[in-house]
């Protein structure tokens, strides 16, 4: 655990140029933030960038490989390829490539991002229509309780003199 730390440490200072990092525990291992967005991750005290199509050929120039963990007996690849070892030795040489991790991560939430606006649309379309029939039945519902309340109340609201009569007419025949 005190190696884990270390090295966590080490991060800090070896990003230091990039600004806004933080570095959070998370499934046994850590995850690299710049402003709320994952960049990196560390795992056994190896630090892995994010790749996309763009920046994804220059860490396979370099001969670096992609993290893989197994989950219920399946390799499971993701879109982090280790940093190349000569860029953890200073800052200047870590900064173009933690920059072009975010950028890739900064791609990556611009297009889930434009996802889910679309599908929230799809949805909110199916979703007005829910809510226009939903609004129909309830406003059919407050009418019928309406009634039923007038109607209560007007019975309530009898004179008793009313009362007092039709009692009369039934006694005096």
């Amino acid at each position: 655990m005190a190696a884990d730390d270390e090295f966590i440490s080490y991060l800090y200072e070896l990003l230091e140029p990039m600004g806004d990092v933080h570095i959070k525990s998370m499934f046994g291992g850590h995850g690299v933030y710049h402003r709320g967005l994952m960049f990196g991750l560390v795992a056994d005290d190896v630090l892995y960038l994010k790749v996309d199509a763009q920046n994804q050929p220059e860490f396979e120039a370099r001969g670096m490989g992609p993290f893989i963990y197994v989950a219920k007996n399946k390799s499971i690849r993701m879109s982090y390829y280790q940093a190349p070892e000569e860029c953890m030795d200073r800052s200047s040489e870590m900064e173009p490539w933690a920059r072009s991790a975010l950028a890739a991560a900064q791609r990556a939430d611009a297009h889930r991002s434009a996802k889910q606006a679309r599908s929230t649309k799809k949805t909110g379309k199916k979703a007005a229509v829910k809510k226009k029939t939903t609004a129909k039945k309830k406003a059919g519902k407050k009418t019928t309780s309406t009634k039923q309340t007038t109607r209560r109340k007007t019975s309530k609201k009898r004179p008793a003199s009313r009362k007092n009569t039709a009692v009369k007419k039934i006694g005096g025949k």
